[in-house]
């Protein structure tokens, strides 16, 4: 008798944070909640995703515990071989780093309730976000289990990026980006922004995770770019999206049977003659089927 295996479990947990009440007025945003529903929506219809296996955090729900709590539940359930994804739409910004960094920074992702003691933000809360540390010791216990983990963050991935001012041809978009708090006083960044911005990889230079061949990282943008979100129509009713996550659920959902190369040679095309300052890299799983899954088959 020929035994089957079991096919594996789909599992996502996707994070949207429009609203920081710790944040200036202008630092809100409007396209995040809208990137958890339809990618939600392309991981149920396109790739089969079970809802019951979908968990989303959206706003008041996505604190740093709450994140932090879905992300172990995530490992807690994950069987051996299971596709993973986590998407995170929000702001993206830094921290002082905990251990030696040429720079003196983590990257990090912003939860509901992150702030930031920066003098020039009117409510001056303690920061509380998620580092790039953190992730990295959270995918070491996950992709022990699976590597078919993939990661996708619309969000910045730079210090060297400041909100657009004044009209522009992105007036009406916000930058997903934050300052990050100031190092302690005696901790001083080498960070030059000149030499920075000359080195892109493009093979997943988003200055975020390094790369793994245990898991797909796909960043909105490039190391020294922004990540922006865009208004547009849906159905004749205005609304905003990530710039990256639309047209990425846009590629996905009339994909049949495609690789990661296929979808981001569409996808980063669109994001950049929309924003040309925003180049999402190429992951490194180019040759490789997207999730690792065929499209609209279960």
């Amino acid at each position: 008798m020929i035994e089957v295996a079991d096919p594996p479990n789909k599992r996502a947990l996707l994070v949207g944070v429009n609203k920081y009440p710790n944040l200036p007025a202008h630092s809100q945003l409007r396209g995040c909640v809208n990137d958890v529903q339809i990618m939600k929506q392309t991981l149920e219809t396109s790739f089969r995703f079970p809802p019951s296996n979908i968990s989303v955090l959206l706003d008041e729900q996505a604190t740093a515990s709450g994140i932090h709590d879905a992300m172990e539940k995530l490992v807690a359930d994950c069987r051996a071989d299971d596709i993973v994804v986590f998407h995170f739409s929000g702001h993206g910004s830094q921290m002082a780093a905990v251990d030696e960094k040429a720079r003196g920074y983590d990257e990090s992702i912003m939860p509901f309730d992150s702030g930031r003691m920066n003098p020039a933000f009117p409510r001056q809360v303690p920061p509380c976000d998620i580092r790039d540390t953190e992730i990295q010791e959270w995918l070491s216990r996950l992709t022990r289990k699976t590597s078919h983990v993939t990661l996708i963050f619309d969000s910045c991935h730079s210090g060297s990026i400041t909100r657009m001012q004044g009209d522009s041809e992105e007036q009406g978009t916000r930058l997903r980006w934050i300052e990050p708090d100031p190092l302690p006083e005696g901790q001083l960044s080498s960070f030059r922004p000149e030499v920075r911005s000359h080195r892109r990889d493009i093979h997943g230079g988003s200055g975020w995770l390094p790369l793994s061949e245990k898991y797909v990282l796909l960043a909105a943008c490039a190391a020294e770019q922004g990540a922006y979100e865009m208004d547009h129509e849906e159905f004749g009713t205005p609304t905003r999206n990530g710039a990256f996550t639309f047209f990425l659920t846009q590629e996905l959902n009339q994909a049949t049977e495609s690789t990661y190369q296929d979808i981001w040679d569409i996808v980063a095309t669109k994001v950049n003659n929309r924003f040309q300052k925003q180049t999402p890299p190429l992951p490194r799983a180019a040759a490789l089927l997207f999730f690792g899954l065929t499209c609209r088959r279960a």
